[in-house]
């Protein structure tokens, strides 16, 4: 994916966003996230929307970035989805490196990233953060090592 990201209040447009679409000369948009995340009433106030990627939580949302854009990376990151700073640092390495962000919760690992982690097969995997943020016990439930 190329160019800007912009995290969005759920329910409400931002007049900068739409003043930095137009600067910008945007004409296309992804939506990261389902209607929880980013509202019917944002969408509608975006140019084009040509695909919203989604899961059932933050998690899952996660695996599906991976699969739609990332399928064929041999890298990728696992971060937690409750601290963002983490996510947002990590963001502009993984998208230099074409490699997905996996998001898992602090206490233990969702089934469907583990799964997903198990038959993407990654030549490297590395997690963002240390054991405070994502314990052992996760990474080990995820990558099985």
């Amino acid at each position: 994916m190329q160019g800007p990201l912009f995290i969005s209040n759920r329910i409400q447009e931002n007049f900068f966003y739409k003043q930095a679409i137009t600067n910008l000369g945007i004409n296309d948009t992804i939506i990261v996230g389902g209607t929880n995340a980013i509202a019917k009433a944002v969408e509608t106030q975006l140019p084009k929307v040509s695909e919203r990627i989604e899961g059932t939580t933050r998690y899952e949302t996660s695996v599906a970035i991976a699969k739609t854009k990332f399928a064929n990376s041999g890298l990728g990151y696992i971060a937690s989805g409750e601290v963002y700073a983490d996510v947002l640092v990590i963001g502009p390495t993984a998208a230099r490196n074409n490699a997905p962000v996996l998001l898992t919760p602090t206490a233990k690992a969702r089934p469907s990233v583990a799964e997903y982690i198990k038959n993407a097969k990654f030549e490297k995997l590395t997690v963002v953060g240390g054991t405070g943020r994502i314990p052992d016990a996760v990474v080990k439930e995820l990558t099985g090592k």
